[in-house]
Formats: structure tokens, sequence, C-alpha cells
């Protein structure tokens, strides 16, 4: 088991599904959970396994995968507006290898890529009207092949101008 070098072996057509529900109940303060579903139906198992050496499980078949899904549940201000708004956030994200194309995923989350689970945990807050800051640690584990984790924690400082 080897990182995957297919690339775009198989087409990408994804269909995906994304929902969002917020709570108003604890004005000014703002609940909300966030989902989406992604699958790429035109993703080939069959095809990869005829050009793929590596990626095999210990039955001899590719451990690849067409799927995604993202969960996301925020508490805090909805927007960081005035000194002392703040939000905090838990996520969970599985990105099975085929899901998506890897370019486009949050190159904070596991390096990029796909075939990477797991959390991302982060908070923000408003420090003046026009300046804010931010702490996310990504915690990312490989789903399929080699073990690989991986943790990263960000610090950010924001200013409007």
């Amino acid at each position: 088991n080897q990182f995957q070098y297919f690339g775009l072996a198989t087409p990408f057509r994804i269909h995906s599904i994304t929902g969002r529900l917020n709570y108003d109940g604890f004005e000014p303060f703002q609940v909300s959970l966030l989902g989406e579903y992604l699958k790429n139906v035109a993703f080939d198992s069959t095809r990869l396994s005829s050009l793929g050496i590596n990626n095999r499980g210990a039955n001899g078949q590719f451990e690849g995968g067409d799927s995604a899904y993202y969960l996301d549940l925020r508490v805090g201000n909805p927007e960081l507006v005035a000194k002392g708004d703040w939000v905090a956030y838990l996520g969970y994200r599985h990105i099975e290898s085929d899901a998506v194309v890897d370019g486009f995923n949050d190159q904070n989350f596991g390096g990029g890529g796909t075939n990477m689970k797991g959390y991302t945990l982060g908070a923000a807050m408003a420090l003046s009207p026009r300046v804010s800051m931010a702490f996310r640690y990504f915690n990312a584990n490989q789903i399929a092949g080699p073990q690989f984790r991986s943790d990263i924690f960000q610090f950010d400082l924001s200013a409007k101008f």
C-alpha cells in the first residue's frame, strides 16, 4: 500500500446534498448544524482495479471509495461584527479516495487531498468591529492504505481595512 497515483483515472460526476439547521432561541447566540453528503456517481472501481498496483487491502482488492460527508455544529454569534462576539465549532469529515478531485479540498485538513477522515475544532472572537482572532485544530487520519495521521494547529489574526 502506497500513496495513490491514479489522479483522474476515472471521471468525476459528483452529486451532493447540503443542509443547515439554525436555532435562534438563545439570542443573540445561534446554534447551527451543517451537513453535506457527496457521491461521485462516475466512480469505476473495476477500472481502477485493472490500472492500479497500489492501495490494495489484504485480499488484493482496491481500497478506494466514492463518497464524502461533513457535519459541523456551531454555537455563538452568527457574525463577528462587535467586540466580544464569538463562535465555537466542532466538525467531522470523511472523504474517500475518489469522492472529489483532490485539488479542491481544504489544504489544511490532512495536508489536502482525499482519503482522510477526522475532526476540526475551532473558535473565533471579535477583538473590535474590524479585528478578530481565531484558533483551529485539525485532526486527520488516512482511511485506506498505510497509516498516516496529521494534527494541525492554527492561530489567525484578521483585520479589515
